[in-house]
């Protein structure tokens, strides 16, 4: 205000005083003395909150690729090997869970009734190498979705019914079937599955 008394820079038609706030700003405008500093601050601050908003980026990895989604290729005795192993854990699973009972005793587990335990473990184990050889067959050629998990639920399943309540060889071969019906489904999907997918892909390179 000192500066403006002193060098006479009172504007044309008066100031705020005798025009009011709104007179006199319109008049700074025509005259170049309004700077609207607090309008170009406010301008830059909403243009730099745009600025530094963070991005957003993707968490998942698109070059991890699941491991149930290639094929299992390999010498032989990769294969051999791996049906043992999960074939003998699902044995010893189902061995541990008959120690003790699971459930009320109106319909729960029994724990592993008296008598000769080694008949239904050797079944079993049989059982699960014969399963683990189809599973891995077929993993073989194409993407085979859990196959561990299948024959290891299998094989412990079937080795703590069969401990608990002891079944006739009749009905451990119908529990046999069950589980081999189950891996044939679960195999057929996988290879449906292939052949689905084999088909999109000539269609595409044809295309």
């Amino acid at each position: 205000m000192s500066e403006v008394i002193e060098l006479g820079r009172i504007p044309d038609g008066g100031g705020r005083k005798a025009l009011g706030h709104q007179a006199g700003r319109a008049t700074r405008s025509q005259t170049g003395l309004d700077c609207p500093r607090r309008n170009v601050r406010r301008q830059v601050s909403v243009s730099s909150g745009v600025m530094d908003l963070p991005e957003t980026t993707n968490p998942v990895d698109t070059q991890d690729e699941h491991e149930d989604e290639r094929v299992r290729s390999g010498p032989l005795r990769r294969h051999v090997l791996w049906a043992v192993l999960v074939t003998a854990a699902g044995v010893t699973l189902g061995w541990l869970g008959a120690l003790f009972r699971i459930g009320p005793e109106e319909y729960g587990l029994p724990p592993a009734a008296p008598g000769a335990l080694w008949p239904y473990l050797l079944a079993w184990a049989v059982i699960g190498l014969g399963l683990g050889v189809i599973l891995r067959l077929v993993a073989a050629k194409v993407p085979v979705y859990s196959p561990s998990e299948v024959l290891l639920g299998s094989v412990m399943i079937g080795t703590r019914l069969s401990l608990g309540w002891r079944p006739e060889p009749l009905e451990v071969a119908g529990m046999a079937a069950a589980a081999l019906l189950l891996v044939i489904v679960w195999c057929a999907v996988a290879l449906r599955g292939a052949a689905v997918v084999r088909r999109s892909q000539d269609a595409a390179g044809a295309a």
